[in-house]
C-alpha cells in the first residue's frame, strides 16, 4: 500500500503560552508542527498540541486516507521524539 510521510517536529512560535490552533493554555505541553516536503521545500500542514490533535490533525489524516487510499506515516523530524498519543 502507498504511504505518505508527515514529518513531526516541536516548535516554539515565539515562546507562546497557548496553542495557535485551539487557543488552549499549554501548561507545559509542547506545540508540534506537522508538515511535508513538496519539491524539496517544507510545507507546513498544521500546528497542534496534545489537546487539539484528535479534532484537527487526526481528522485531516483520516480525510486524506479516504480520498487517496494512502496510509499516513508519522516521521520524526531531526530527532524530535514522537509522543505515544500521536497515532492515526
Amino acid at each position: 500500500m502507498l504511504t505518505k510521510n508527515i514529518y513531526i517536529r516541536t516548535v516554539s512560535l515565539g515562546n507562546r503560552k497557548s496553542c495557535p490552533t485551539c487557543s488552549q493554555k499549554l501548561n507545559g505541553n509542547l506545540i508540534y508542527s506537522a508538515g511535508e516536503y513538496v519539491n524539496a521545500k517544507w510545507n507546513n500542514i498544521q500546528h497542534f498540541c496534545s489537546l487539539c490533535f484528535q479534532d484537527n490533525l487526526k481528522h485531516y489524516c483520516e480525510v486524506y486516507k479516504t480520498k487517496t487510499g494512502k496510509e499516513i506515516n508519522f516521521v520524526s523530524y531531526q530527532s524530535t521524539k514522537i509522543p505515544d498519543w500521536l497515532k492515526v
